[in-house]
């Protein structure tokens, strides 16, 4: 049997070929021997919608490869193509049709679909991550709330069961000050009658930030309730551009001056003995650079332990050891911090968060021992404000370095800061694409110490994406 368009077109031969092996449409009626079946276009998609009503997917199959082998395949036999490779079990076949049928839709409702079809497919087949990326590609395309919140269910299932874990965030913020510099040109040290004068370079500096991190994690081995060891790997950076004003200010400054990056790796473990409790613990190595030059080398033991106290109540202790080797100096730092975190969730539905934090510094020169101890206090309410959900959270630090010293002069009673910081997250829930939703932070940050060189001030409006789940 063969297919033969009329003329002027060209004939469909490997079409020919397939429909003589598919099984018989209704709306194909056999031939004599030696006669041709002569189809247009139309009437092969024709014979594959029909193929698929009745559910003869090995028709669909053949006659769809065949269409899509002569370029003349639309969104919908693509689809239609895409479903029945996945019911017979051929999921990258089905993955490629439905990322063609994607590619062609003409509608959300053909989008939404085709993108279901590829998430399922790309599941089935075992690329996990690849299904995430599609299941986002339906939330985008989702008709009402109820199909999205269904969505985000499922991606969470996903996240759950992938090994692979990956988190990516980026943003900009307008700063008053991105170098931490001080509020004056002049340095007071109370007590000491010697006034110092600031280089430029020393004095605050506006300008704009531009962060980028990567966070990714592989589980090893199957998941389990009770324990789950993940290898982890981080990059993060953070990169300033000069305001003009800035550039005038301290013409000898660059923008590199002020980058920091840092590249880390290592294994955590979680594992939760008993109900409610989870206990945690890591080992991390890595390497930083500032102003484009080595940094510090590091390595980093951590902990934590935490337990649900009450149905909306939990208690949280984390911990860490750290020790850092200077690469531009013999330099080295021996941290300690410890923090309690108390979260309750509020009758009304919202979150109230409450954290003590201490530390302590320990380096090989005296004068930048310290001690730290910080509180913070975060609510986020239940309830979103018009367009948008608020976040608030403030917090106090106080950092005593006792032998601190200016060149020679020695601070008397060493140096002490005094930090308050405010902030209000702004998170833009209904201007969303693919579950990703773009979030504003407003900052306040305000340091007072008796060496005036520490007296700091910064205002930043930050601008970034996050994941709405």
């Amino acid at each position: 049997m063969r297919l033969r368009r009329p003329r002027p077109a060209r004939t469909l031969g490997r079409l020919a070929l397939l429909l003589a092996l598919a099984a018989p449409a209704p709306a194909l009626h056999a031939q004599p021997a030696g006669e041709s079946v002569t189809l247009t276009l139309p009437q092969v998609r024709a014979a594959i919608v029909a193929a698929a009503a009745r559910g003869d997917r090995r028709t669909v199959r053949l006659l769809a490869e065949g269409l899509a082998g002569t370029g003349k395949a639309d969104g919908q036999v693509y689809y239609l193509w895409a479903e029945a490779e996945a019911a017979a079990g051929g999921h990258a076949r089905a993955l490629e049709a439905a990322k063609q049928a994607y590619r062609l839709a003409g509608t959300d409702q053909q989008r939404f679909q085709a993108a279901q079809v590829a998430a399922r497919a790309a599941h089935d087949g075992g690329q996990t991550t690849t299904a995430q990326l599609w299941l986002r590609r339906t939330y985008e395309h989702a008709g009402d709330a109820r199909t999205r919140d269904a969505i985000a269910r499922d991606y969470r299932t996903l996240r759950a069961i992938n090994p692979l874990q990956f988190r990516l965030s980026f943003g900009i913020s307008p700063s008053s000050n991105v170098n931490n510099g001080s509020e004056s040109r002049l340095n007071f040290i109370d007590g000491v009658p010697v006034v110092g004068v600031l280089s430029p370079e020393a004095q605050a500096l506006s300008g704009i930030e531009t962060t980028a991190d990567l966070a990714v994690g592989y589980r090893l081995g199957a998941p389990q309730p009770s324990r789950q060891i993940t290898a982890v790997a981080r990059l993060f950076t953070r990169q300033v551009r000069l305001s003009e004003e800035a550039r005038e200010r301290a013409p000898a400054a660059g923008n590199g001056d002020f980058a920091f990056s840092l590249a880390q790796a290592g294994l955590r473990a979680q594992f939760a003995p008993a109900a409610g409790r989870r206990i945690g613990a890591g080992l991390v190595a890595g390497q930083s650079w500032y102003g484009g030059a080595r940094y510090y080398k590091f390595g980093r033991l951590e902990g934590e332990w935490s337990q649900t106290l009450a149905p909306a109540t939990r208690l949280g202790v984390a911990g860490y050891a750290e020790k850092r080797f200077h690469d531009q100096s013999a330099l080295t730092e021996e941290i300690a911090q410890i923090g309690l975190s108390l979260g309750h969730v509020l009758p009304s539905g919202g979150v109230l968060r409450g954290r003590v934090t201490a530390q302590n510094d320990n380096t090989t020169g005296r004068s930048r021992d310290n001690h730290a101890l910080s509180v913070a206090l975060d609510w986020t309410p239940a309830r979103a404000l018009g367009p948008v959900s608020l976040s608030f959270g403030i917090s106090a630090s106080y950092t005593d370095f006792p032998g601190y010293r200016v060149g020679f002069i020695a601070v008397p009673g060493g140096r002490q800061d005094r930090t308050v910081a405010a902030e209000v997250t702004v998170d833009f829930d209904r201007v969303d694409y693919a579950g990703f939703i773009p979030t504003m932070d407003i900052g306040l940050r305000r340091t007072r110490s008796n060496v005036s060189r520490f007296d700091t001030e910064e205002i930043t409006l930050g601008l970034g994406i996050r994941s709405a789940f």
